[in-house]
């Protein structure tokens, strides 16, 4: 008997339990130092609500001294280093969904299903399997017999210890049915309340554009009208009483590349007009610009020339390439995708038309639900949905292909390595006849030993780093003394990051296969498996509350993928029990063996009719009781541009121009195109930035003085002269960082929620709505921004936002002559005078249709 098997374990369980136990212990002293605080709880900074970290940490009298803001010196508080246990303990499943959702809510039942499962098999394997297992010695005979033959404690715990044919393995073939039995319980169970969680949660959420909305592809061709025509004039007739609006599809990869680079240039001036407010006597930087890697040659000839000057000349072309780009986006057909998303005023309307087909031809006019817009991915739904199913269809060929040549060649394979066939062309090999099977018996159990160790290994260390955040911890306070100059920079170094579901939950999967497959062939995996379960369930459900924010809600649409990953792990169980039985002889006890993967799937089938539906669909019933409840509601208002591509709703527009394409008529591009019956008018972009952008500009004149009241912009004396507009050193708050996610309340770092950005925003809305501030006079970029700051989108009909802001109209020759006195108003304005920037409240919060938090 060997013990290098039994030693190699023990050595595995008491390394990683230091390691675990040392992460844990580490983690307790880290997160109490409020320098790691962004790293440890971001995502109560992300809702404006870091106050709350002290029910985490409490740093006691000590909370107001310098140092404190850095290192926690209050003693006390390491004494309740692992409070953060009791704490997400203490929150029940109602506060939990409230807090992070259902999806998240779901993700931690999970390690909470695992314990279900297992908890009870480890007490039938402590009291049945294992001791029937090790009163029988059929390893020790074998090596005997056989004195290269190894074994260490944890093989004879097993089913290679039980005899060949012997009747000890009727008590492993009642396990495996109580076993299986067990699983499908809890899985049902499961099944059946994830689904109640889901209706229940459906019908408490708030107004969501996607509930209201439907995605329709394959619109028919037609030259004689655009994609917009069609679709509005198809379902005004098919579904006249709720149709509402909608919004076509568009290509803008090229739109979303300008508007990326410009926001990389906005960082840089940001960083250096930051520098500047914080100490003006610094020299103005300078810089020898290049465009492209391969003019790096150019840097020996081209002359330095001052940095903040050509970044802002930069800007200004960007943006003038992006309105163009913009125009011809919104103008040009080819741009358009035959698809839209249409909306209804009601979710019963929603209901029916994602789930019923809408034409005589099934391949025209293809309804289905559509995504959360945080959860579209643009990309693909710029390609045609023809194309993406012949997609499809070639890569399943190919697996299929895969799959045949590689069976081929295998099956070939084993049936010249069977030995059977081995000895009747080998006779020498005879002596192996008696030896191959046994050994096939004693190898499948000896890897339970590895997978003991895997789960160690990957399962306890891998989760205890994974509350550490040892990686995350570093980034930050190296970025952040190296790299990060502003507080924008700040928070996007850690920003709340989303759960990683696509590989913590195949990871799981992995880990039911494994106990369901080891459970009856080696029950000493179990407690493994249920540590695991208990300590991920402690630790996820910290990080759900204080770490991860997800970046879109699915209801828990994850949960049948999951159901189905532990169908296939009893099926392969099942399979492999019956070649582990086989080839112990047991043919009494094998053929009950059969049923069990076919009682299997037909439970499967069970559970998908009764459940799944629940997943993909939305009843008519709950859509009409849910709209019963909300009667009266205007939902117009957000989903007009609610799936309007990101990149458009964050490009510049010419607000002045009346044939400019920038107006969006009912959701589609104006050439052509009708608005509905009771809508004439058109529906401005109401995000659009343009506006605040070139008022930031155009208010550049602001005093550096530092005692001055309000932010201030440094101006120099090199580069041109003092008519060149200056930015604001908040000018990149304007603009969303993450533009691509498209009605994310949590896509932007909430700089906003900052106390500085705070008290300037208070400061911009009181001096916009005061004229007192400004001597009684009110300039018509203010006017223009006030507009912008405005909570709700106001609809434009082709007009200048000087007439929405209830300015009398002009001819286009005196709007030609004010623009230009008023910026020569502004270029002679003296240094000295203070004029407080507008309000930023409508750019940072978040997109139409998405509460605040």
């Amino acid at each position: 008997m060997s013990e290098s098997g039994s030693l190699d374990l023990l050595s595995s369980f008491w390394i990683n339990s230091v390691l675990s136990v040392a992460f844990l212990i580490c983690y307790a002293l880290f997160k109490n130092q409020p320098l790691n605080s962004r790293v440890y709880f971001p995502r109560w900074y992300v809702f404006g609500e870091d106050e709350r970290i002290d029910e985490f940490v409490n740093c006691g009298e000590s909370k107001g001294s310098r140092i404190s803001q850095y290192v926690n010196l209050n003693w006390r508080s390491y004494l309740n280093g692992f409070n953060w246990i009791w704490f997400s303990l203490r929150k029940t499943e109602e506060e939990l969904i409230e807090l992070v959702g259902l999806d998240s809510t779901v993700f931690v039942r999970i390690f909470l299903f695992g314990l279900k499962v297992f908890v009870p098999m480890l007490l039938w394997g402590c009291a049945v399997l294992i001791p029937v297992n090790k009163t029988d010695g059929y390893l020790k005979v074998l090596q005997e017999q056989h004195q290269n033959l190894t074994y260490g404690a944890p093989e004879s715990l097993s089913i290679a210890n039980v005899e060949d044919s012997a009747k000890r393995l009727w008590a492993h073939l009642v396990a495996s049915y109580l076993f299986t039995g067990w699983t499908c319980l809890m899985l049902y169970i499961e099944y059946a309340t994830v689904e109640r969680m889901r209706y229940d949660f459906l019908a408490s959420k708030k107004q969501r554009p996607d509930q209201f909305t439907v995605l329709v592809r394959q619109v028919p061709r037609d030259e004689n009208q655009s994609v917009g025509m069609r679709i509005q004039e198809f379902f005004q007739q098919t579904h006249l009483e709720h149709y509402v609006t909608h919004q076509v599809v568009y290509k803008a990869k090229e739109l979303t590349k300008l508007i990326k680079e410009k926001e990389k240039y906005e960082g840089k001036l940001e960083r250096w007009y930051d520098q500047l407010s914080r100490e003006p006597s610094t020299p103005r930087p300078t810089i020898k610009p290049r465009k492209h890697w391969y003019h790096i040659f150019r840097c020996f000839t081209t002359k330095r020339e001052d940095a903040i000057d050509y970044y802002e000349r930069e800007i200004e072309r960007l943006e003038d390439e992006i309105k163009k780009e913009r125009k011809k986006v919104l103008s040009d057909q080819k741009y358009v995708m035959r698809a839209g998303f249409v909306s209804f005023d009601c979710r019963w309307a929603a209901a029916v038309c994602a789930q019923t087909q809408q034409s005589r031809d099934r391949t025209k006019w293809i309804t289905e639900w559509a995504p959360e817009p945080r959860d579209v991915y643009w990309n693909n739904l710029a390609i045609r949905y023809m194309l993406l199913n012949s997609r499809r269809l070639v890569v399943t060929a190919l697996v299929v292909v895969l799959v045949i040549f590689f069976l081929i060649p295998v099956g070939a394979v084993q049936v010249l390595a069977n030995l059977e066939q081995l000895i009747k062309y080998m006779p020498f090999l005879e002596p192996l006849s008696r030896w191959i099977p046994r050994a096939f018996g004693v190898s499948i159990p000896k890897k339970a030993t590895f997978f003991m160790t895997f789960i160690m290994i990957d399962g306890w260390t891998s989760i205890a780093a994974e509350v550490l955040r040892l990686w995350p911890l570093i980034w930050y306070h190296i970025t952040s003394v190296l790299f990060v100059r502003t507080d924008k920079e700040r928070v996007k170094v850690i920003p709340a990051t989303p759960p990683a579901y696509f590989i913590v939950l195949p990871r799981l999967s992995l880990y039911i296969l494994l106990g369901l497959v080891y459970a009856v062939i080696s029950p000493l995996i179990l407690p493994f498996l249920c540590v695991f379960f208990a300590f991920g369930f402690l630790i996820y459900r910290n990080q759900v509350i204080n770490v991860y924010e997800p970046e879109y809600e699915s209801a828990a649409s994850f949960w049948p993928s999951f159901h189905r990953n532990v169908i296939v792990a009893l099926i392969l169980k099942h399979v492999t029990l019956i070649g582990l039985f086989s080839v112990k002889r047991a043919f009494a006890s094998t053929p009950f063996l059969l049923p069990l993967p076919i009682v299997t799937y037909l439970f499967h089938l069970f559970c998908s009719e009764k459940f799944y539906h629940a997943f993909v669909n939305y009843p008519l019933q709950e859509a009409r009781l849910k709209d019963k409840n909300e009667l009266g509601v205007d939902v117009k208002s957000f989903l007009e541009t609610a799936y309007l591509h990101p990149s458009i709703k964050l490009a510049p527009v010419d607000s002045d121009s009346d044939d400019d394409p920038d107006t969006i008529k009912n959701g589609t591009a104006p050439n052509g195109n009708q608005s509905g019956p009771d809508e004439p008018s058109t529906v401005k972009n109401a995000t659009s930035n343009e506006s605040s952008y070139k008022g930031l500009r155009d208010s550049s004149h602001h005093s550096t003085n530092p005692h001055a009241s309000g932010p201030y912009v440094h101006r120099g004396g090199s580069g041109s002269s003092g008519s060149r507009r200056r930015w604001s050193k908040q000018i990149s708050a304007v603009g969303s960082p993450d533009f691509y996610d498209a009605g994310s309340s949590i896509s932007s770092p909430v700089l906003s929620r900052e106390n500085s950005m705070d008290t300037f925003r208070n400061a911009s809305v009181a001096s916009s709505h005061d004229p007192s501030q400004r001597g009684g006079h009110v300039e018509a970029t203010d006017l223009r921004q006030v507009h912008v700051s405005s909570q709700e989108p106001a609809p434009l009909n082709h007009q200048s936002s000087f007439e929405t802001t209830a300015v009398p109209p002009t001819t286009s020759e005196d709007k030609s002559a004010e623009t230009h006195s008023t910026e020569g108003k502004r270029d002679r304005r003296e240094q000295g005078s203070i004029d407080r920037l507008p309000s930023l409240g409508a750019l940072d919060q978040a997109p139409l249709g998405h509460s605040e938090p």
